[in-house]
């Protein structure tokens, strides 16, 4: 492995110093992805471009979304949570002053944006971390509703027509899916393989859902994404276009809100 990679360095030295480029080694990390007990059988990796030391790092940020070697994505939910929260801190002191649907916009666009950014990717963190996102929901709430802490978390999003993480997390994934299924020169559209042209029973597409044991496996998209747009109507699938699926999909999660089992 310690061969491989120090070949492709190599290989991304000489792209370089073709196309004229300067690779910043100072600023330059690498981490190593995997499991406890896998990483605990890796050794030192000693990685160099350029004469170079390469500085080998247990988590950094890549697109926003901070990266773990075990992929908690613990370091992550610690960021947007202090973001979060400080955000959050903006909206109870302005809301002396404003009216409630002023309110409401200012925490959908200050506070919500960190929870919705890339939960796709690191909802497959532990649920402590999700219910630790959550009450950060449930406080805006409150602050918003002017409610005391005894109100219903139910009663309170139906109240201001809001849906939870969990379920904008789905409503995201979902369209994220009908995304993919659509777009064949997605790199996620790999992930969508037909079981079979119709299933015999129900005359419904079904895709293949890799078997996987373990509770992360089951978290990442490979495994989500179809299992998920297997559960979806034949109806919806066939949506014109994605804001009519989006829309559509939001108005069920809504009437699920409205009116609870």
């Amino acid at each position: 492995m310690l061969l491989n990679l120090r070949l492709e360095l190599a290989v991304v030295s000489e792209w370089l110093k073709a196309n004229r480029l300067t690779l910043n080694t100072k600023k330059t990390k690498f981490v190593v992805f995997g499991s406890r007990h896998r990483l605990r059988q890796v050794p030192v990796l000693n990685l160099s471009i350029n004469g170079e030391k390469l500085e080998q790092v247990e988590h950094m940020k890549y697109l926003g979304v901070i990266l773990d070697n075990y992929l908690t994505f613990d370091q992550h939910v610690e960021y947007i949570h202090g973001k979060a929260v400080k955000k959050l801190g903006i909206v109870r002191k302005a809301r002396e002053f404003l009216d409630r649907g002023t309110s409401v916009k200012l925490y959908q666009s200050l506070v919500l944006p960190h929870m919705d950014y890339c939960d796709i990717v690191y909802s497959c963190t532990s649920e402590a971390n999700l219910q630790k996102l959550q009450k950060i929901q449930n406080c805006a709430c409150r602050i918003l509703l002017r409610c005391d802490r005894r109100a219903h978390v139910k009663e309170m999003h139906k109240h201001l027509n809001f849906l939870d993480l969990k379920q904008r997390r789905e409503l995201h994934l979902s369209t994220e899916c009908y995304k993919q299924v659509n777009n064949s020169s997605s790199s996620l559209h790999k992930f969508f393989k037909l079981k079979s042209t119709r299933s015999t029973r129900t005359g419904e597409s079904k895709y293949e859902v890799p078997n996987l044991r373990t509770m992360m496996g089951r978290r990442c998209f490979s495994y989500r994404g179809p299992a998920h747009w297997n559960s979806v109507s034949e109806d919806l699938k066939n949506s014109e276009s994605i804001n009519a699926y989006k829309n559509t999909y939001l108005k069920k999660l809504m009437r699920d809100v409205n009116h609870p089992e």
